[in-house]
């Protein structure tokens, strides 16, 4: 045998092999298709054309009934979203000329309508203090210091990059 013949001869089985392949997957997907019209025939003579409409009736009943639940839950989930802490902000600061460090911080801590609270924690040698405000809408009855204000606008930020 020369290279051509044999190259030839490869050729060929290559191709019978791949056409084999073909041919045993649509084997396997027509007798895929034949057990599911045979399971369908048998369904029609035991339950009847009307007897299946009902039920598949009741069935897609039964799901968009689920659907709406998943709708309710989802709405009462959003809400409780939106009144969970998801904006927050921390500036650390040294509000003391004779501490260190920046041990000082305001936090701000709001919901995605800008409601909360801002700590504060101002540290010095002596002693530690922690202060609240109340935040509503970004904005506090109290006055804010330039810190806290830094803190809020951090974390009404942070909400808006991420939107």
């Amino acid at each position: 045998m020369d290279n051509l013949t044999f190259t030839l001869f490869l050729v060929f089985a290559l191709v019978l092999l791949v056409l084999l392949g073909w041919s045993l997957y649509l084997t396997i997907v027509v007798l895929k298709h034949v057990k599911e019209k045979k399971q369908l025939l048998k369904d029609v003579r035991v339950k009847g054309v009307s007897g299946l409409l009902e039920e598949n009736m009741r069935e897609v009943k039964k799901a968009n009934e689920r659907l709406d639940e998943l709708n309710q839950t989802t709405d009462s989930l959003q809400k409780l979203a939106n009144l969970s802490i998801s904006q927050v902000g921390l500036v650390r600061y040294n509000p003391f000329r004779d501490t260190g460090s920046n041990q000082s911080f305001s936090v701000a801590l709001l919901n995605s309508h800008g409601n909360g609270v801002v700590l504060s924690s101002l540290h010095s040698r002596q002693e530690t203090r922690i202060y609240s405000k109340p935040v509503v809408d970004g904005e506090s009855e109290f006055t804010l210091t330039e810190d806290e204000k830094k803190a809020i606008d951090q974390a009404r930020g942070a909400s808006n990059k991420k939107s």
